[in-house]
């Protein structure tokens, strides 16, 4: 899904598919997996580690239809955090006080239940 957004917005293929077969096959040459293999949602289906999904609302990079996704396939303890106005990367910085308190809250709650 990324890979097929990048081409799109980025790259503007109209046609994203096209690339994806050489893509994978460089991908599996290079990294030793193809793209199908590298499936977050696959991935976080086996995940047993507590997750904080956070995104941006105005992340272009990572399209934010993206956050429920994962989330939705994630088998572990998770919550998510939206934050308003921000982009790929920035949420800390664009509402640090809605960004720092929840995710504190996240790490006081895990590692307490870890010690317990």
């Amino acid at each position: 899904d990324e890979f097929s957004h990048e081409m799109k917005e980025e790259f503007k293929v109209a046609a994203p598919g096209a690339l994806l077969a050489p893509a994978t096959i460089t991908s599996k040459m290079v990294n030793g997996f193809t793209f199908k293999e590298a499936s977050s949602l696959k991935q976080l289906a086996k995940s047993k580690t507590p997750t904080l999904f956070i995104h941006g609302e105005a992340d272009n990079f990572v399209p934010y239809r993206m956050m429920d996704l994962n989330y939705n396939a994630a088998a572990c303890p998770k919550e998510k955090l939206s934050i308003p106005d921000a982009d790929h990367a920035n949420a800390h910085l664009m509402h640090p006080e809605i960004y720092w308190p929840k995710t504190f809250e996240f790490i006081d709650k895990y590692i307490e239940m870890a010690t317990v």
